[in-house]
C-alpha cells in the first residue's frame, strides 16, 4: 500500500517473510500474529505503520518512524497495540515498545510464541522460560511442528537469539527513554534529535477551529509534533462532526510540517469517517 508506506520500502525481511510463508504453507499464527496492512485511525499514532495482527481485540505490531526519523523501516522500533484496552485516562495502557526492530521482533516471536507475554506484564521482569514451556504443555500437539518452523525461520531469515529477554527489554526501553527529546502521553514518545532543546509548551484546552490554527502557527515544530500524538486525548469529548474539524486543521499542517505520508494517512481516515457518517444520516432520515 503506497499511501501507508508513504516513500518507505518495505523491509527485505519483511518481504522474505512473505515469499518463504507462501511457498511453505506457513501458518504464523502459531507464534501469535499474522502479515496483515491496515490504515492508522485517529487517534492513534500517524507516523506508525502496521504490518502484521494478533486478529483478536484490535491488536497489530507497526513500526514506529518518529514522523519520518527513522529512515529506514528495517531500523523503525516496533510497538504493540491493543485496540480493546485503549483508555484515555492511561492512553500508555495499549501500547507497548515490543522490538528494537523488524528483525528483533521476528526473533523474539519464533522464541516466545505469544507476543502478550510482552504485552500483559513487564518484560523486564517476566519469567519467559517458565511463560513458554507452560504455553507448549497446554498446547502439547503443535509442539513439534512450531519448534520445526521456528528453527525454519530462524535460518532462512538468519535471525538471531536473544538470550537474556529481560536485559534485552531493560536496555530497549531505557535507551528509548533517554533518547526521547519529546515526551507524549501514550508512553511512546518522539525522538527528533535535530530539533533538541526546541520543545517550549502544549495545548491542553479544546479549541475551537480558528483557534486551533492560530495556536498551532504560534507552537514550534517539536510542540506540534507533541499535538499530533496527544490529541486525541484532549478533543476525546467532542462528537463525530467536532472531531473532524481537528482532524482537517491537523491535516492542514502536517503538510505544512513537510510531513505528506502522515497526512494523506490521517486524510484517508477523515475521508473515510465522513462518508461513514453521511451514510448513517441517510439512512436515519429514510427510516
Amino acid at each position: 500500500m503506497t499511501l501507508l508506506y508513504g516513500e518507505y520500502k518495505k523491509p527485505e525481511i519483511l518481504i522474505k517473510l512473505e515469499k518463504f510463508t507462501e511457498e511453505n504453507s506457513i501458518n504464523l499464527e502459531m507464534f501469535g500474529f499474522f502479515l496483515d496492512q491496515s490504515m492508522p485511525f485517529a487517534p492513534q499514532p500517524i507516523d506508525m505503520i502496521p504490518f502484521a495482527t494478533t486478529g483478536t481485540d484490535g491488536t497489530y505490531f507497526a513500526f514506529l518512524t518518529d514522523f519520518g526519523r527513522v529512515k529506514s523501516l528495517e531500523e523503525a522500533p516496533i510497538i504493540m497495540y491493543c485496540g480493546a484496552d485503549f483508555n484515555y485516562e492511561e492512553p500508555s495502557s495499549s501500547f507497548t515498545l515490543f522490538a528494537k526492530n523488524i528483525k528483533d521482533f521476528l526473533s523474539i516471536s519464533t522464541q516466545i510464541y505469544n507476543p502478550y507475554f510482552v504485552y500483559e506484564a513487564d518484560p523486564r521482569l517476566t519469567n519467559f522460560k517458565n511463560e513458554v514451556e507452560e504455553l507448549l504443555e497446554d498446547e502439547f500437539e503443535e509442539t513439534e511442528e512450531r519448534t520445526s518452523i521456528a528453527k525454519s525461520l530462524v535460518k532462512h531469515l538468519d535471525l538471531e537469539v536473544i538470550e537474556n529477554l529481560n536485559e534485552y527489554y531493560s536496555e530497549l526501553m531505557l535507551q528509548r527513554h533517554n533518547k526521547s527529546e519529546i515526551k507524549t502521553k501514550d508512553g511512546l514518545n518522539i525522538i527528533f534529535e535535530k530539533l533538541r532543546g526546541d520543545y517550549d509548551k502544549e495545548i491542553d484546552d479544546i479549541l475551537g477551529k480558528e483557534k486551533l490554527i492560530s495556536s498551532l502557527s504560534e507552537l514550534n515544530k517539536s510542540s506540534r509534533l507533541k499535538f499530533y500524538r496527544d490529541y486525541g486525548d484532549v478533543y476525546r469529548n467532542l462528537d463525530k462532526d467536532e472531531f473532524h474539524y481537528v482532524l482537517e486543521v491537523i491535516i492542514k499542517f502536517l503538510k505544512e510540517d513537510n510531513l505528506p505520508r502522515e497526512a494523506k494517512v490521517l486524510e484517508f481516515d477523515l475521508n473515510k469517517k465522513k462518508n461513514y457518517n453521511l451514510y448513517h444520516k441517510l439512512k436515519n432520515n429514510e427510516s
